[in-house]
């Protein structure tokens, strides 16, 4: 049976493979998002008619000690690893905004890929401005300040820092910097409201 073919031309299983584990933390949880294999009933298989890669979603708690955290539940959802970077934000927004309660989770993983781009195409991405010492250190680019504090904790190491919220940034346009999977900075154009990355580092400009 010849593999299923994306608009871009992949096979599901090769966007699934190339699909990066993402986690953020907020309030004590750490919630993920990856791929580890799983179809729409069991392990994936390019060989079953209708079959296609789904993401799961695993919550953790932080137990108070250093690095240990407690697995509190695990569940497939119905996204698939080509979701758009924005619906996968507005799903993560959605998952911490539900815990600490399991039930509220297990009906989030119910929830339609196509109803998270509608809903993600008609928000805007704010510009989560961070200053160090009164100096301007980097930008977020994120739905909430919740989601840009989570992302931004990751390289400020318990720095002190101040917020700031600068103009929707809903037509970006410029150079963005950012840290691919091996640490290495690496720059991109930017232009209009899609921008690639969950997490995006403007440079001053």
């Amino acid at each position: 049976m010849a593999a299923q073919l994306s608009p871009q031309g992949k096979s599901l299983l090769e966007i699934a493979e190339d699909f990066k584990e993402f986690s953020q933390v907020r309030g004590g949880h750490k919630v993920t998002i990856d791929w580890i294999g799983e179809g729409m009933s069991g392990d994936y298989s390019e060989n079953v008619p209708g079959d296609r890669p789904v993401l799961r979603i695993t919550v953790q708690e932080d137990m108070g000690l250093d690095g240990d955290w407690q697995e509190r539940f695990s569940y497939a959802t119905l996204l698939s690893p080509g979701i758009s970077q924005h619906a996968l934000l507005l799903f993560m927004d959605r998952v911490f905004a539900a815990l600490p309660h399991r039930r509220s989770i297990e009906q989030l993983t119910w929830t339609e890929q196509g109803e998270l781009e509608e809903t993600a195409g008609k928000r805007v991405v704010y510009d989560y401005r961070f200053t160090v010492g009164g100096e301007f250190f980097f930008s977020v680019l994120a739905y909430t300040e919740a989601g840009a504090r989570a992302e931004a904790q990751k390289y400020l190491m318990g720095i002190d820092y101040e917020i700031h919220v600068a103009a929707p940034s809903s037509n970006i346009q410029g150079v963005v910097l950012f840290l691919d999977e091996t640490d290495t900075l690496i720059l991109e154009e930017v232009t209009g409201p899609s921008v690639s990355g969950l997490a995006h580092f403007l440079g001053k400009t």
